[in-house]
């Protein structure tokens, strides 16, 4: 409510109906799955609301932040540690890579708990959404699905000229398509785990 508030007040009357639809995307998902691609056509005309979504988006009890500060990317790096290096198996030298500091991380908190992180970098291909990483504990609340629209929203994603892909790991590839993605190409392995280039459809 304090989120629709602020963000009701800031905007003209004409933008109200965008503010309802990302408002009530509850964690539940059952309105915003139905108006993703609206909603993602909707904020690339209207910047204000744009800026505001990517610095601040809230999904339910579920807050993604644009990370600047040390200790948030901390944070993240832990959140990757436990799912990749961990979890995953992934070396520690192949998770964590020259691009830290030139991409655009984010920071999924449910109920004031650190729960997910993801980046977003400029590629000579495009955008690349990479480093999904959810805590086990708080798997199939929503923190993915509210990390991908965080993403989505960001101003570097607002030409829908520009490629926006990722490298799913095959488990996952379910999950992004019904978020707008669809997998291209031959299966890969990376970091010994199978994966597939996904795009965003237009």
């Amino acid at each position: 409510q304090v989120w629709f508030s602020r963000l009701s007040a800031s905007l003209p009357r004409s933008c109200w109906m965008l503010v309802l639809i990302v408002t009530f995307s509850s964690g539940k998902g059952k309105v915003f799955s139905k108006n993703t691609d609206i909603r993602i056509k909707l904020v690339r005309k209207l910047p204000q609301v744009e800026k505001y979504i990517h610095c601040h988006y809230t999904c339910g009890v579920i807050e993604v932040i644009e990370i600047n500060s040390r200790g948030h990317l901390e944070s993240a790096f832990e959140i990757r540690r436990q799912v990749f290096v961990i979890e995953q198996e992934v070396p520690a030298d192949e998770e964590y890579d020259e691009f830290e500091e030139s991409c655009v991380h984010f920071l999924a908190i449910s109920k004031g708990i650190p729960a997910g992180t993801a980046r977003i970098r400029e590629t000579q291909g495009g955008i690349k959404l990479e480093r999904f990483a959810v805590l086990k504990a708080h798997r199939t609340a929503g923190v993915g699905r509210a990390l991908v629209y965080a993403c989505l929203s960001h101003p570097k994603l607002s030409d829908p000229n520009i490629n926006v892909y990722m490298h799913a790991q095959e488990h996952a590839i379910g999950f992004y398509a019904k978020l707008g993605f669809e997998a291209e190409g031959e299966r890969f392995m990376e970091c010994d785990i199978p994966h597939y280039t996904m795009v965003r459809k237009v």
